[in-house]
């Protein structure tokens, strides 16, 4: 399509257990969707063990596939650190992207209030809406990790447990599996914050089709601001391209799950561009509002390229990716071969 200028970027990361902390406690988020304020949620962080005197928090200055600084710190406000009883500890915020807290041997827990990129309207604060957050309360939660849930310095590989409060009748479409789940909440255990990053969420009243692709279990996952189109129909289009390059690949997939996860909204947007952010096992999708037939011409197009990225970069990619640094970033070189081959 003409009319619109579609921009598709690949996000991938590299899986590792080796930690570079002593084991121990993980990282406790608890996100709250049922307690939006001034179009933010509440964040709330049980801290593992410090074992210094001070500790710095971190926002992502960029992430993995955008090839853009969006300092998703500017979307963080309220920050506040406390010990045990409850005393607020000491916070000096160094820049956009990070918090200096001191007495950090004493530090029990940390609370801030995040805010959307969705509804930004300063232009120098825009976010490609694939790996941008939205909050639309009772209706849609657009769940990018990168800019709602940090990491201290030196604790990239300390595990994370996620627990996402949610509105009765709400679903979490991810390729994450849940430990826990109940009508009001699902809790998540993910190795590291590169993980984190690489696995986004989407949580709404549930719109979804599953498929089995070569032994993948693929799930379709909408959100139609307008509630014209729907999975099934957008599954149906995709079905056919998934399964070409299931044979392509020898007629078995090297995931054993994969999540579409689809936003299309009602309006043109502040940024005008659309198009998509791939993950390792899954891929969002932020599209103009269109016709079925032309959502899913998109889609079709689209996944096409970024299905292939199991293959590429998930299985190969350079040391820069697989150990992204998101406060100090290095450009890895390589995106000729990430893009060229799929």
């Amino acid at each position: 399509m003409n009319f619109f200028f579609l921009l598709i970027a690949n996000c991938f990361l590299l899986f590792t257990q080796a930690s570079l902390a002593t084991p121990g406690k993980p990282y406790q988020f608890t996100l709250d969707l049922t307690n939006v304020k001034n179009d933010r949620i509440p964040v709330n962080l049980k801290t593992p063990k410090i074992k210094k005197a001070e500790i710095i928090y971190n926002m992502p200055k960029m992430v993995p596939g955008t090839y853009a600084v969006y300092d998703f710190g500017k979307f963080i406000s309220d920050f506040k650190a406390y010990d045990k009883k409850g005393r607020a500890l000491p916070v000096q915020q160094l820049d956009e992207n990070r918090w200096k807290i001191s007495k950090a041997k004493s530090l029990d827990h940390i609370s801030y209030w995040a805010d959307d990129t969705f509804d930004n309207i300063k232009k120098e604060d825009l976010v490609f809406e694939p790996g941008g957050t939205n909050i639309e309360e009772n209706k849609n939660f657009l769940v990018n990790t990168h800019g709602y849930i940090g990491y201290f310095d030196d604790m990239k590989r300390v595990p994370y447990e996620l627990t996402i409060t949610k509105p009765a009748g709400f679903y979490g479409s991810t390729p994450l599996k849940a430990v826990n789940t109940s009508a009001s909440a699902d809790t998540y255990r993910i190795n590291s914050y590169m993980e984190v990053v690489d696995s986004p969420l989407m949580y709404n009243v549930p719109d979804t089709a599953n498929l089995n692709i070569g032994g993948s279990q693929v799930l379709v996952s909408i959100y139609d601001a307008q509630q014209k189109i729907k999975a099934h129909d957008i599954a149906a289009y995709i079905q056919e391209t998934l399964n070409a390059q299931k044979n392509y690949l020898g007629g078995k997939l090297p995931v054993d799950k994969y999540a579409f996860l689809i936003y299309i909204d009602d309006a043109f947007n502040s940024t005008g561009s659309f198009g998509a952010l791939e993950h390792s096992y899954s891929s969002v999708y932020y599209l103009p509002p269109l016709s079925s037939a032309q959502i899913a011409g998109q889609i079709r197009n689209i996944a096409a390229h970024e299905f292939f990225h199991i293959v590429t970069p998930l299985s190969i990619h350079s040391e820069e990716i697989g150990d992204f640094d998101y406060i100090h970033p290095k450009m890895s070189e390589h995106l000729w071969l990430y893009e060229g081959v799929t």
